[in-house]
């Protein structure tokens, strides 16, 4: 009580910026100097969460969702701990993306996501993944806000319809983020919507049958879309270059 929510998280992800910037994050659990790239990627975010928690002096308590991505081996690292997660979807053509890959809410129980801060819960409990990405994939990182309000097959289909309306599969990801939002706004406000927090409650307990409409709540939407990394390709290009002979 009496505490403003947004200092804590706005805090945190300050440490995480500052922390990774420093570029001296130690890999945790590493006994052996033997340690593969894909291992040291992995403990290098789950390390940069636990970090930047640690020095949190704030009150509060937030979510946490850190995506890394390695240029050159072209993967994506991930650390997270409670309901705020990532989607990414691979396109097929323009307005045919699928999905690839979403991460599951991590919860105490129904409504009780994990939570890090003041008498919160343990960074290291982060779930961490390795994603081998292509050109062009999108990824979707946000709140429950928009997972509690749109069920992910039709965040995908809002995003073949964009991929249509512009006839590419280069997205504007700050408009789609803006759009998704606003979507999510939207139904948050519906009374007679089965929104996706509906359902869990649904499946929750039986006396939630009758239950209907959206989640009001805090909604951040950050979009991205791989692209390829010139640096690493004018590397290769030169590499090539000087095996060639004429």
């Amino acid at each position: 009580m009496g505490i403003d929510p947004a200092i804590y998280s706005r805090r945190l992800c300050e440490l995480i910026s500052k922390n990774y910037s420093k570029k001296d994050l130690i890999p945790i659990d590493n006994e052996s100097n033997e340690v593969s790239h894909s291992q040291f990627n992995i403990n290098l975010v789950k390390n940069l969460i636990i970090k930047s928690v640690n020095e949190n002096e704030e009150k509060g308590s937030s979510t946490v969702c850190v995506l890394l991505m390695d240029n050159i081996n072209k993967t994506v690292y991930s650390g997270y701990l409670g309901d705020s997660c990532y989607l990414i979807a691979r396109p097929n053509g323009v307005g045919q993306f699928v999905k690839i890959f979403k991460s599951e809410e991590q919860t105490h129980g129904f409504n009780i996501p994990f939570q890090v801060g003041t008498e919160g819960d343990d960074p290291s409990q982060a779930k961490c993944y390795k994603h081998d990405v292509e050109k062009d994939d999108l990824v979707i990182l946000a709140t429950d806000g928009l997972w509690d309000n749109i069920d992910v097959e039709s965040i995908i289909n809002e995003l073949n319809l964009f991929s249509k309306n512009i006839n590419s599969i280069k997205i504007n990801t700050k408009e789609f983020a803006k759009i998704l939002s606003k979507i999510a706004e939207d139904l948050s406000y519906k009374n007679d919507y089965l929104s996706p927090f509906v359902k869990r409650a649904q499946e929750y307990n039986k006396n939630y049958k009758r239950l209907r409409g959206g989640k009001p709540d805090d909604i951040t939407v950050i979009v991205a879309q791989i692209s390829e990394n010139e640096d690493a390709r004018n590397e290769e290009m030169a590499e090539i270059n000087k095996s060639v002979k004429f």
